[in-house]
C-alpha cells in the first residue's frame, strides 16, 4: 500500500477505534452496574416490609380487641345477672366496665386508621410491584441487546487493531513517529485534506514542492505551513 494511502487508512482505522472503543465501555459499564434494578428492588422490598409489618400490627390490635369485648362482655354479664350483690364488688364491676370500653373505643379507633394506612400502602406495594416486573422484562431486553453489541464491538475491534498493527508496522519509523505525534497534539487529526494548493483545514497555501508530496507516491510526507498536519489530496 502507498504511503499516504496507509496513512490515510490509519486514520480511518484509528477514528472508528475511538468511536468503538469509547462505546465498548459504555456498554460494558452497562452490563456491570446494575445500580437502578437493584435500588428499586430494594425500595419495593421495603414497602413491602412495611405493609407486611402493619398488617401484622393490626392483627395483634385486632386480636387484643376480641379479647377485650369479651372480658366485656363477662363483666357485663355480671353486673346484671343477679350474681354479685355487694355494693363495693358491684362498683368494682361498673368501674372495670367503663375502663374496658374506653379501651375497646381507643383500639378501635386505631384499627380504623390502621386499616385506611394498610389500604393505601397496599394500592402503592401492588402499584410498585408492576412497575418492578415492567422495569425487570425491559431490563432484561436491554441486558440481552447490550451483550449482543458487546459481543460485536469486541469482534469489531479485534479487527481493527489487527489492521491498525499491520499498517503501523509497514510504515516507516520517521512518518509513524510524526503520524502519532500529530494524532496526539491536534486532537485525534493528524492529516489535513488539500484541495486546488490550499489546506482545507487552516485555508493556508499549500507550497508546489509540498503539494506533489501530498498528491502521493512518495516516498516521504508534506506537513502543512499552517496547522502542521500531513497533507494529502482530497
Amino acid at each position: 500500500m502507498e504511503l499516504m494511502q496507509a496513512l490515510r487508512r490509519l486514520a480511518q482505522v484509528d477514528d472508528e477505534w475511538d468511536v468503538k472503543a469509547r462505546r465498548f465501555q459504555q456498554v460494558r459499564e452497562r452490563l456491570s452496574s446494575d445500580t437502578t434494578l437493584q435500588e428499586m428492588r430494594a425500595e419495593q422490598k421495603a414497602r413491602e416490609e412495611q405493609l407486611s409489618a402493619l398488617r401484622s400490627k393490626q392483627r395483634d390490635l385486632e386480636l387484643e380487641l376480641e379479647g377485650l369485648q369479651e372480658h366485656s362482655r363477662q363483666v357485663e354479664a355480671s353486673l346484671y345477672d343477679g350474681s354479685v350483690l355487694a355494693p363495693r364488688e358491684l362498683e368494682n364491676l361498673r368501674r372495670d366496665s367503663e375502663s374496658l370500653k374506653r379501651r375497646i373505643g381507643q383500639l378501635e379507633d386505631q384499627i380504623l386508621d390502621l386499616m385506611a394506612t394498610v389500604e393505601e400502602l397496599t394500592v402503592v406495594v401492588e402499584q410498585g410491584a408492576k412497575e418492578l416486573a415492567t422495569f425487570e422484562k425491559q431490563w432484561e431486553q436491554e441486558t440481552a441487546s447490550a451483550r449482543e453489541e458487546y459481543l460485536a464491538l469486541r469482534a469489531r475491534l479485534e479487527e481493527l487493531k489487527a489492521e491498525r498493527d499491520q499498517i503501523r508496522a509497514s510504515l516507516p519509523r520517521r512518518e509513524l513517529a510524526l503520524y502519532q505525534e500529530l494524532r496526539r497534539s491536534k486532537g485525534g487529526r493528524p492529516l489535513a485534506p488539500m484541495a486546488e494548493g490550499v489546506c482545507q483545514i487552516c485555508h493556508v497555501a499549500v507550497p508546489a514542492r509540498k503539494a506533489a508530496i501530498a498528491g502521493g507516491g512518495s516516498e516521504t510526507v508534506a506537513t502543512c505551513e499552517g496547522c502542521g498536519r500531513i497533507l494529502y489530496q482530497a
